[in-house]
């Protein structure tokens, strides 16, 4: 699905699959998202237009600690008023109004389905995803689980504190 900005006359309503993609999420990293539905409604507004809609997601994500794979799930609901970046304000630290954090000034003339799911599930997203709350990680010298128990490399003492271990 394509909703070209310029071709919004009314208010459109579209009900799309999307197909199971991979999210960037940085350092080679990536959530694996499952298929969806998006269900879209679009409408002209003045200088520009509103996208709307709402999809249930299932994703898989790297645990921010051991690396392994966590289910996340959930609903993600968006309305954003698309302008083109010609219309952006002109001040660079400009306080932005609530009721305007819905606005994007964009240079391109359309978004696709892909993209609208793609920035509504990274924003979804928690910032740190955990396999359990008391993941221990992984060993910083050989990468052992350490989930699963010590991996058997020597413990680091700062000698600043040996004193302290004969009391």
């Amino acid at each position: 699905m394509k909703i070209v900005f310029r071709e919004i006359a009314k208010e459109t309503h579209f009900e799309e699959p999307v197909k199971a993609m991979a999210i960037d999420l940085g350092q080679d990293y990536a959530a694996h998202l499952e298929k969806t539905i998006l269900e879209v409604t679009a409408a002209p507004v003045p200088g520009g237009c509103r996208v709307s809609g709402s999809f249930a997601y299932q994703a898989i994500v790297p645990c921010s600690r051991c690396l392994a794979e966590v289910p996340i799930s959930g609903e993600a609901r968006f309305r954003i008023n698309y302008y083109p970046v010609s219309a952006a304000p002109l001040e660079e630290e400009a306080e932005i109004p609530l009721e305007e954090t819905e606005d994007l000034y964009v240079d391109e003339d359309h978004v696709t389905g892909e993209e609208l799911v793609a920035q509504q599930v990274y924003l979804e997203l928690p910032e740190k995803v955990l396999c359990r709350e008391d993941c221990r990680g992984i060993c910083p010298r050989c990468g052992a689980d350490l989930n699963g128990g010590p991996c058997g490399c020597p413990l680091e003492t700062d000698h600043k504190w040996s004193r302290l271990m004969g009391l």
